[in-house]
C-alpha cells in the first residue's frame, strides 16, 4: 500500500491515462503539479518524490533522466493502481498482439459467475474502475505501462507473445522483452503465468521462475493446450471444435486457449467458455470484414500496428479467401521494427498500396518479387486509385503494418477514416 499523503506528486503529461488518475487525486484530496512538455519550461523535480508519468512518455525523456539521477520513484497508473489494490486479484494480459482479445473473451468468460472489471490498454483508463466494487480486475497491459512498475504483481499472468516491436520507445529488444516478463520476479509460488510454449525465448526464460506454470500452442502436444486438425485439445482431451465457431480466423483460435485456460482456473463450466468462444465475432479494426460479395472482400485491419500482425492477416486471407486477388494497403508512422519479415509471407503478385511516414522505407524492404508497390500521399489517393480498377475477384486487406501516430490519433481513428472512405467510393 502506498501513502500517497506524504508524496510530493508530480503528474508528467497528460491523457486519458493521468487524466483518470488526476480526477482520482482530486476526489481524495491529495495535492499534485501538472507538467506536460508544451508548457516549455524547467520543473524543478528536487521538489518530487514521486512522477507519474504517462505511458506513451519514453524512458530517454530528459525529465524522465534526471528524475532517475535524482531517485526520483517514477510510476505508471498501472503501478499505482496495483499498489492501491494490492489485496484484489489483477489477471494481466500482455503481448505484442491479441491482448484486447483475449481481454474481451476472459472478461465475457468470468462475468457469467463473477463481478471482474476491465480495463488498461484495452481504452478504458484504470482509475475509473478504482472505485467499482469488484471481485478482480482484468488488466490489458502494454509495454509502455509496463515499463513504469517495479512492485506490479498480478495473480495470473497471459503472456502472448513477444515480438519484436517498439523498439523505437525501448531501444532495443531486450529492454521490450525485460519490461514484458519484469513482473513475472515479484510473482510467487501459488501465482500463475499463462504462456506461448511456441515462443523459443519465452519458453526458456519461464523455466526459471517457481510459479505455476500453464502453455499454449498451435501445434505442439507438448504444451497443456494446443491446436490439433481444427480442434483445440486441452490436457490432451478435445475441448473445442473450431469448425464450429464464427471466427475462422486461426490467429483468433490461438486466443481461444489462453482464454481457455483463465475459465478452468476460475471453474467456469466448459459449456459456458465454449458458447463465448463459438459465438465470437472479431473485434471492430482487427481483420474485421467491412464487406463480403462473391466478387469483392474488403478488411479493415487497422489494429495491425506491427509488421508480423500483418503477416497474420496475410495468412488468414490466404486460408479464407484463397480464390480473391489481394490488394495491400499499408503504411503508418516510421518505427525500428523489422519489416523484412512480411517478405516471409506466402503469397504471390500482391498489388500492394503504401502511404504514410514510412512508405519509402517500406518500397525499399519488401521484395519486389513479391510486392507490386505503388506509393500514394495519404489514404483518400489510395482508395480512389483501387476504385478506378476493376475490382472482380479482389480483397482489399487494409493492414498498415505500422503505427497510426504520423497521420491520425489512434489506430481507432485510423479504422474508422478507412470505413467512411470506403463508404464513399464503393458503388460496387
Amino acid at each position: 500500500m502506498i501513502n500517497l499523503k506524504s508524496r510530493n506528486i508530480l503528474i508528467y503529461g497528460i491523457g486519458i491515462t493521468n487524466q483518470a488518475v488526476m480526477d482520482y487525486l482530486d476526489k481524495i484530496g491529495i495535492n499534485y503539479d501538472l507538467y506536460i512538455d508544451s508548457m516549455k519550461k524547467e520543473v524543478e523535480l528536487e521538489k518530487y518524490n514521486l512522477i507519474i508519468k504517462t505511458p506513451g512518455i519514453k524512458p530517454a525523456s530528459k525529465i524522465i533522466e534526471k528524475a532517475k539521477s535524482l531517485n526520483i520513484q517514477i510510476i505508471t497508473d498501472l503501478e499505482l493502481y496495483y499498489l492501491l489494490n494490492e489485496s484484489s486479484p489483477i489477471i494481466g494480459v500482455t503481448g505484442s498482439n491479441g491482448k484486447t482479445t483475449v481481454v474481451t473473451l476472459i472478461d465475457k468468460i468470468l462475468n457469467s459467475t463473477y463481478h471482474f472489471v476491465k480495463g488498461g490498454n484495452i481504452g478504458i483508463p484504470l482509475f475509473s474502475l478504482i472505485d467499482k466494487p469488484k471481485d478482480g480486475s482484468i488488466i490489458e497491459c502494454s509495454s509502455f505501462e509496463l515499463d513504469g512498475t517495479k512492485s506490479f504483481k498480478p495473480h495470473v499472468w497471459v503472456i502472448l507473445n513477444i515480438e519484436k516491436h517498439h523498439l523505437d520507445y525501448h531501444q532495443s529488444f531486450e529492454n521490450y522483452f525485460n519490461t514484458k516478463t519484469k513482473c513475472l520476479d515479484q510473482m510467487k509460488s501459488d501465482d500463475i503465468v499463462i504462456y506461448n510454449y511456441d515462443d523459443l525465448n519465452l519458453r526458456e526464460f519461464i523455466k526459471r521462475y517457481n510459479i505455476r506454470k500453464f502453455s499454449f500452442s498451435l501445434g505442439n502436444k507438448a504444451a497443456d493446450i494446443y491446436i490439433h486438425e481444427n480442434k483445440i485439445f486441452y490436457h490432451n482431451q478435445e475441448y473445442l471444435n473450431l469448425i464450429c465457431c464464427k471466427t475462422k480466423n486461426k490467429t483468433i483460435n490461438l486466443d481461444f486457449m489462453p482464454t481457455i485456460i483463465v475459465g478452468e482456473l476460475y471453474q467456469i463450466s466448459k459449456s459456458v467458455i465454449n458458447d463465448v468462444l463459438i459465438n465470437f465475432q472479431t473485434l471492430e479494426h482487427r481483420c474485421e470484414i467491412v464487406k463480403e460479395t462473391k466478387d469483392i472482400v474488403i478488411i479493415n485491419d487497422s489494429k495491425a500496428t506491427s509488421p508480423t500482425a500483418t503477416l497474420q492477416a496475410f495468412e488468414y486471407i490466404k486460408t479464407q479467401f484463397k480464390e480473391f486477388e489481394p490488394l495491400w494497403i499499408a503504411g503508418g508512422k516510421l518505427t525500428m521494427d523489422d519489416y523484412k519479415v512480411i517478405n516471409n509471407v506466402d503469397i504471390k503478385n500482391v498489388k500492394t498500396y503504401l502511404f504514410g511516414e514510412n512508405k519509402q522505407n517500406l518500397s525499399k524492404i519488401l521484395n519486389k518479387d513479391i510486392f507490386d508497390i505503388q506509393l500514394f500521399p495519404s489514404l483518400e489517393e489510395i482508395i480512389k486509385a483501387i476504385y478506378k480498377e476493376n475490382l472482380r475477384k479482389k480483397i482489399i486487406l487494409f493492414s498498415p503494418s505500422s503505427p497510426s501516430f504520423d497521420q491520425y490519433r489512434s489506430f481507432e481513428e485510423r479504422g474508422k477514416a478507412f470505413k467512411e472512405l470506403i463508404n464513399l467510393y464503393d458503388k460496387t
